[in-house]
């Protein structure tokens, strides 16, 4: 649940310790289409349910993943250019080719400051 806020936590503290020596971003890919949703398939196969997993679950994920998700190599594509580019850092959250600015508990300088001690 908190994994994305620790993320930018951390890289706003990153940002704030390197100061002006080097650059650390905090990025979202958004919705990829990769092999984790194979492994969560074949644990739905194995569930008491399986004629729903088979027949509704596991068809739906899979349109869901053709129509909506990135492809693996679409969903790199803001981390690649992120990497290969010097940028503002650590006031944005990089989502799937736009800065979106940080708030809420992500803006708070202190709870940075206190991931890293």
């Amino acid at each position: 649940k908190y994994a994305k806020l620790m993320n930018l936590l951390f890289a706003r503290e990153l940002n704030r310790r390197l100061a002006g020596k080097g650059v650390a971003n905090a990025v979202h890919p958004g919705g990829v289409a990769s092999n984790i949703w194979r492994k969560y398939e074949e644990s739905l196969r194995h569930k008491r349910n399986s004629w729903f997993a088979e027949n509704v679950f596991i068809p739906a994920l899979n349109w869901v993943e053709s129509n909506l998700m990135w492809t693996a190599e679409d969903g790199a594509l803001t981390q690649l250019a992120l990497a290969t580019k010097v940028t503002t850092g650590g006031d944005m959250y990089h989502q799937v080719f736009r800065k979106v600015p940080v708030s809420g508990l992500a803006a708070d300088a202190e709870l940075g400051k206190k991931l890293w001690d």
